[in-house]
């Protein structure tokens, strides 16, 4: 059978499934043409396809390709979809679950990449995760992580059971669908691929040949390991260091790394499994599989330059909680053998202990002081029972809080919640479905049941009690304050379903009604109170926010966010937000509660949502703020810190920049369309023949019109091939030197036709290059494409590997500072890095010193803030 045939019979068959992918797995809005790659890729490599293998799985694999490569220019559109429809009301919903339909879509869509990936081909698709694995190129252990990783993510963000979670999901794709608009036109194009390449590769990035301008920056794309041990150069770059500073303090402060830069130096690692920063993010434990199949469990301090290895295991599928006070943690998994055993790792003397019981368990949760660990336990003996156990690392002794052995019935056991004054459990009768709530208090350092007299009045204890023990009102989101003196929680009336905000403080009768029944109390997030106990932040679902003051209940006007708000010291809170200047998308935006109430708010940070994203990580002391920003079309990251210093905040100098972090495609130029020359136009050159590749030639003309009055008349280039010509635009002025060449920059197989002419920017003149693109298989027959307009374009070796990058100089004129850009190839176009923007300086201007190329910044105005840096290996390094 034909492969056209095959192919066009699998497009019939699965072009949906493969648009579903795009939709909920890429931040592309182009999804057709994303499905319309993807099928053609599978007509050109059709002779790699294994018969034994199903074509579904084959399809997706290459889809995923397409993702990894194809440069993302829009918003995604279920993201886009899913904040147009935040105030709807008839949001989907399952009678039975009460699921919130947008809720469940935007916190899909929040999950990171490969997440959506696995959850998207496991439920909606159907895949079994070995054919997830062999579309992810992964292992199915890995896939099952990733699966059980999201729904534990989603879990916690959302008020749903995993089981409702994974039936919501399976039915999302059903539920909102993108219709194709071009799907026979789509076809009919799948049919005339076949006179086509056969061996084009799959998006694959081309450097040139023989000079290979961009191999450089191109073979740095390669290299980079991503280790990024970016380290502040010491605080006298951004301010001035107090005099009383001694040498040794000088020394530690420039030891110490961020916690957000170590952060990156081991999620960076080829063998990392797993991690997971002790509470204060000072330890890290992390798990990397070893060259001979095992697994290393780690322990590391940000300020240590080697970890300490502290176990080594045959296979990984543990669970790993630190305590409250980071000084253990607990290594354990649940399986079916009736004996677990479980290692307990001491921080401080990096020891690891184990404890062997006979017993299946379940249910571990630490003490709220972190000296012990609860479990239920089920014992099999001659009648089989649950225990609640305590086992203290204190006294190395475990403590029976509640059992069943003495029971005539079998009851079952399960810890509901612990708090520092008490703990409540639910002990079932199995048989009769009933269930009694117990209450046990730590007395004296024991935990023993009491029941409501027990516990002084309207203590903590007291109010964890009634609030636990409600049988007409049901609870939600309840938060105590850090010094436990107030708790706010969402009551909601189980038979009228009304709903109401409370705040009660210990000592108080009752609880107080701060907010009344309002539409949007059932969206309440979470409640998070500020660090002085005087505020609570209100995150709602879409992540709108505001602020409570818990002195007089006032709140302040509703404001929305990208992502969940952060608390910060001196009452600031850190939000991603939508912004519009500068075009940017998002922004990194600090709010600071005034006096009345109101917050005042500034960004100190835009980015182009479209390429990337900003996630805020907290706060070092009261003026430094930590940002990780990820490049999500180029999975790449770069660590940023921002400082408050003379009155406004500045992005700290660093070290060491992972430019490509701020690498951006250049995408949506147009093809050149065919339009003949105007017949009162004077030709002022012409090119003799041009060789642009597979054979074909073209001619470049200048024309320029003869009947303006203007000394200096505008000249319009056009391309003339094979008989038809194609109209170019203007590059500059009949008066002008205007060059035209050919070069490969973008393609192995076509040649870059390259107009070096002029264009007029903001009032004054520039060097400007225009390069176009050749595509012989055009199927509209416009096989010209305009693919840059770079300005004082030059060709410069700038970090000395022997290849050439392509140099860019933007800016200098009208009072606008000098830029210097890198332009690298991608596919049939260009990325873009500016470098001025990738180190937060107004200025970035290229230059020889010692007979070497670097780039000095800085910012206009400050003339003493100015910074070298030279570009290595896909890295701008400080070096004065």
């Amino acid at each position: 059978m034909k492969k056209t045939v095959v192919v066009e019979d699998w497009f019939d068959a699965y072009c949906e499934e493969v648009k579903q992918f795009f939709v909920y797995v890429t931040p592309s809005k182009e999804v057709e043409y994303l499905v319309q790659d993807t099928f053609k890729h599978a007509l050109h490599h059709f002779s790699s396809y294994q018969q034994d293998q199903h074509p579904k799985t084959w399809l997706f694999c290459i889809a995923r390709n397409v993702v990894s490569a194809q440069a993302q220019d829009q918003s995604n559109v279920m993201w886009k979809r899913l904040r147009n429809k935040k105030k709807e009301q008839n949001v989907p919903k399952d009678d039975e679950t009460s699921l919130n339909g947008n809720e469940i879509y935007l916190a899909f869509c929040k999950l990171p990449e490969k997440q959506r990936e696995v959850l998207f081909l496991n439920l909606m698709i159907g895949f079994s995760f070995s054919r997830v694995a062999e579309v992810l190129h992964s292992r199915e252990k890995k896939v099952k992580k990733k699966y059980d990783r999201a729904l534990r993510e989603l879990e916690e963000s959302l008020s749903y059971s995993r089981h409702q979670l994974e039936e919501a999901i399976s039915v999302l794709s059903k539920e909102e669908s993108i219709p194709f608009e071009r799907k026979e036109s789509m076809k009919q194009e799948l049919r005339l691929e076949m006179g086509k390449n056969e061996q084009k590769p799959l998006y694959v990035k081309k450097s040139s040949n023989k000079k290979s301008i961009i191999a450089g920056v191109s073979a740095a794309l390669m290299l980079l390991t991503a280790v990024y041990v970016i380290t502040d150069r010491g605080e006298s770059q951004t301010e001035s260091t107090p005099a009383d500073n001694t040498e040794g303090e000088k020394e530690e402060q420039q030891k110490q790394q961020s916690v957000y830069e170590f952060h990156g130096n081991i999620k960076s690692q080829p063998n990392l499994e797993y991690m997971q920063y002790a509470p204060g993010g000072e330890l890290l434990l992390y798990v990397q599989s070893t060259d001979d199949g095992q697994y290393e469990i780690a322990l590391q301090n940000r300020s240590e330059e080697e970890p300490t290895i502290l176990n080594k295991i045959a296979t990984f599928d543990h669970e790993f909680r630190w305590s409250p006070n980071g000084k253990y943690i607990v290594m354990y998994k649940e399986d079916d053998e009736q004996t677990t055993s479980i290692s307990f790792i001491d921080v401080e003397k990096r020891e690891v202990m184990e404890r062997t019981f006979e017993a299946k368990l379940h249910n571990l949760i630490w003490d709220e002081d972190g000296n012990g660990v609860f479990f239920k336990e089920s014992i099999q003996a001659s009648n089989q029972y649950e225990q609640i156990t305590y086992y203290s690392l204190m006294d190395r002794e475990e403590k029976v809080i509640a059992s069943g052995e003495q029971d005539d019935k079998p009851y079952n056991y399960s810890i509901q919640r612990t708090s520092q004054s008490g703990m409540k459990v639910d002990k079932l009768l199995l048989n009769e479905g009933l269930t009694t709530e117990l209450f046990f208090e730590k007395q004296e350092g024991e935990w023993a049941k009491v029941d409501e007299k027990s516990y002084a009045p309207y203590s903590q204890a007291f109010i964890d009690r009634y609030l636990y023990s409600r049988d007409d009102k049901t609870v939600k989101r309840m938060s105590w304050s850090r010094n436990n003196e107030k708790v706010i929680y969402i009551e909601e009336d189980d038979d009228t379903q009304l709903r109401k905000i409370n705040v009660w403080e210990v000592g108080d009768k009752g609880p107080q009604t701060i907010i009344p029944q309002q539409e949007d109390i059932e969206n309440v997030r979470s409640f998070t109170w500020s660090p002085d106990n005087k505020y609570v932040l209100t995150s709602y679902t879409l992540f709108n926010w505001n602020v409570y003051n818990m002195d007089d209940f006032s709140y302040t006007t509703m404001k929305e966010a990208t992502q969940e708000p952060v608390w910060g010291p001196n009452n600031q809170i850190a939000v991603i937000q939508s912004v519009k200047a500068n075009g940017a998308g998002e922004g990194v935006s600090v709010y600071t509660l005034q006096n009345n109430n109101l917050l005042k708010g500034e960004t100190i940070y835009t980015f182009n949502s479209n390429t990337g994203t900003a996630t805020i990580y907290g706060w070092d002391d009261p003026s430094r703020l930590n940002v990780r920003f990820e490049n999500r079309e180029f999975d790449e990251t770069a660590y940023l810190s921002f400082k408050y210093q003379q009155d406004e905040w500045q992005r700290v100098v660093k070290d060491t920049i992972n430019v490509h972090a701020f690498q951006s495609s250049i995408w949506g130029l147009d093809r050149i369309q065919r339009d003949e020359p105007y017949s009162m136009w004077e030709e002022i050159n012409k090119t003799s023949s041009l060789s642009i590749g597979d054979g074909k030639e073209a001619t470049v003309h200048l024309f320029a019109n003869t009947n303006t009055s203007k000394a200096n008349a505008p000249a319009f280039a056009y391309i003339q091939y094979d008989d038809k010509w194609f109209r170019v635009g203007r590059v500059g002025y009949k008066e002008d030197s205007i060059q035209v060449d050919t070069k490969q920059y973008t393609s192995d197989e076509t040649q870059e036709i390259v107009i070096n002419g002029s264009k007029e920017v903001d009032g004054g003149f520039v060097q400007q290059s225009f390069i176009i693109g050749f595509n012989p298989t055009d199927d509209n027959g416009n096989y010209f494409k305009k693919i840059a307009s770079i300005p004082n374009l030059q060709e410069i070796d700038v970090d000395e590997d022997g290849e050439v990058e392509l140099v860019s100089t933007e800016g200098g004129h009208q009072l606008k500072p000098f830029k210097t850009v890198l332009f690298l190839p991608h596919f049939e176009t260009f990325d873009r890095i500016n470098v001025a923007e990738a180190t937060g300086m107004e200025y970035a201007r290229l230059m020889k010193k010692g007979g070497q190329y670097v780039i000095k910044t800085g910012r206009v105005e400050n003339t003493e803030t100015a910074y070298t840096y030279q570009y290595r290996n896909g890295e701008l390094k400080l070096i004065d």
